[in-house]
């Protein structure tokens, strides 16, 4: 598999992002990875991998950054 047929996605479950200076770090959560085919690149499909990582419920907010 190339590496670009894939979208790596970091997911930052219950913590919060604290402002340090010029620095942005991530605390009081867990983070984890999940490669995702470039055509299964759709919410359900992010949905699916979050699922693999941990419990949520029906009216979750997403958000994301685009690199």
């Amino acid at each position: 598999m190339d590496v670009l047929d894939t979208l790596v996605v970091r997911f930052h479950i219950k913590g919060e992002f604290v402002t340090e200076g010029r620095e942005k770090k991530y605390v009081d959560g867990v983070e984890a990875l999940s490669y995702i085919a470039r055509d299964k690149v759709t919410l359900s499909g992010i949905l699916e991998h979050l699922r693999e990582h941990c419990n949520f419920i029906v009216g979750t907010l997403l958000h994301w950054l685009f690199p």
